[in-house]
């Protein structure tokens, strides 16, 4: 399968870091604040062994998925640690194009998706996170305004990354 999958002109590698504990090994998961160092290591180790498997043969990466609804790291050590899973890939691969990927932009503005995932993007910024491109998911479940997601868009173009649409269904 993984032969096959290599064959593809547009493979996009998703790293499954989410900023919580759902995609960490479940014998640190009583980690706490005394235990970042571990956390950070199984994190390193995981995105070395990830990355370095597919090195070079990916289109992009999504390092950090669903940031607003999986912040659980963020809320303990800040953006360190997702300035470190970012910079882990580019050390892996210099090649890398490293995405943050965010669900419900779909063009329905109240649901306040945008701004939240607006509020984390600046974080990054002042973070100095380096990134190149922002994933937004394409789960259209209900009617959207093509305007209204459009508008959406066009906020997120102003952070000067590349915009994809990560994954789509309606």
């Amino acid at each position: 399968m993984v032969k096959d999958a290599k064959e593809l002109e547009e493979l996009r590698g998703w790293l499954y870091e989410r900023a919580d504990f759902s995609n960490t090994p479940t014998n640190i998961t009583w980690a706490s604040e005394r235990h970042k160092k571990v956390i950070a290591y199984v994190k390193e180790k995981v995105i070395e062994r990830i990355v370095g498997d597919f090195k070079g043969e990916l289109c992009d990466w999504d390092v950090v998925n669903e940031p607003i609804v999986n912040h659980q790291l963020q809320g303990m050590y800040g953006y360190d640690m997702m300035k470190n899973w970012f910079d882990w890939v580019k050390e892996v691969d210099p090649n890398a194009t490293r995405y943050i990927n965010e669900c419900r932009i779909v063009g329905v503005p109240e649901n306040g998706t945008l701004d939240a995932f607006k509020a984390i993007l600046d974080k990054m910024v002042e973070a100095n996170v380096d990134f190149e491109g922002i994933g937004v998911q394409g789960h259209f479940s209900t009617f959207t305004s093509p305007k209204a997601f459009y508008d959406e868009l066009v906020e997120l173009a102003a952070y000067g990354k590349r915009l994809k649409i990560t994954e789509f269904d309606c």
